[in-house]
């Protein structure tokens, strides 16, 4: 009995090794578009939804390719959170992603002179442009905005 399950082990080890690739590919083209088509369907609506400029706009400008948008991204999506959990935020700012890797965005990272990655920039409902140089966390980013935004 032992000697069968030591060789039902042995071939799914080797079941495993032989097909870790393929699998991992399959899980690297999954992560990559789902966060292509969260970030294309995010910035469509908040195109649709905000085109007017009577918002404040915090926007985020990345690339897939880029590792430090990759560690930012995280910090981002706090971000997002607190803002939809504070009601006084939520109500005069739209947070935005840009990919650089997305056709339909290039003309805006054309109109802010975006050059590198990642580029955060505060615009204001007056149409006043900031771009952030401030400390990358999310307390510090959390006090630009109700600094700016009010």
């Amino acid at each position: 009995m032992g000697l069968s399950m030591h060789r039902v082990n042995n071939n799914v080890k080797r079941f495993f090794k032989s097909n870790l690739a393929v699998l991992s590919f399959f899980v690297f083209i999954f992560v990559i578009l789902k966060y292509v088509y969260t970030d294309y369907v995010l910035h469509r609506n908040a195109k649709e939804l905000f085109s007017d400029g009577k918002m404040n706009e915090f926007m985020f400008f990345k690339a897939n390719w880029c590792k430090f948008c990759i560690s930012f991204s995280p910090t981002f999506d706090k971000l997002v959170k607190i803002v939809n959990e504070d009601d006084n935020l939520k109500s005069q700012l739209i947070l935005r992603k840009f990919d650089n890797d997305i056709g339909q965005d290039k003309p805006v990272f054309a109109q802010y002179n975006v050059k590198t990655f990642p580029t955060l920039i505060f615009k204001s409902k007056d149409g006043n442009v900031i771009k952030y140089d401030g400390e990358r966390d999310v307390d510090s980013l959390v006090m630009f905005l109700k600094k700016n935004v009010n």
